[in-house]
């Protein structure tokens, strides 16, 4: 999935739009990428001060990264199960109402190519719980436990 076709699942836009592309997906998990591009506009404005001369990726950013990723798996599920329906499913989106047990293992700087994993734990009412993950070169940079629920969006 690239990412024009990404913007049929999540309502996010350039230039905060942090999904490349999808690479692998099923009803449970799902596989993207992502490059830290130091000469977007996004990162154009958060590199210069962010911890100047030595530009970091802020944790904040790579926890967006996962839950853009969460949402993309999510508007996936619902995609699926309301096939009849399609309309219906596009009416809310998946926003994030909590967030457990953050960890930064590895720096993220610029130029680094992201490999992001999103996997559904669970549902309870209008509850999905999942978790997600960023690699670099193959290396842990950032996990982290979410919580999101399904908002109107207009």
């Amino acid at each position: 999935m690239n990412k024009e076709e990404i913007k049929n699942y999540i309502p996010h836009r350039d230039p905060f739009l942090l999904i490349d592309s999808v690479s692998c997906a099923d009803e449970n998990k799902l596989t993207a990428a992502f490059k830290v591009d130091k000469d977007s506009p996004l990162f154009k404005s958060i590199f210069p001060g962010h911890y100047p001369g030595n530009p970091i990726t802020p944790g904040v950013i790579l926890c967006e990264i996962i839950f853009q990723a969460g949402a993309i798996l999510m508007s996936a599920r619902l995609k699926n199960e309301r096939a009849d329906s399609e309309a219906e499913a596009d009416d809310r989106a998946p926003v994030v109402t909590r967030i457990r047990d953050a960890r930064f293992k590895n720096i993220v700087r610029p130029g680094d190519d992201l490999e992001v994993s999103v996997e559904f734990e669970d549902q309870v009412s209008n509850a999905y719980y999942l978790k997600g993950s960023i690699k670099v070169n193959g290396k842990l940079s950032v996990r982290v436990a979410f919580t999101c629920a399904l908002a109107e969006v207009e």
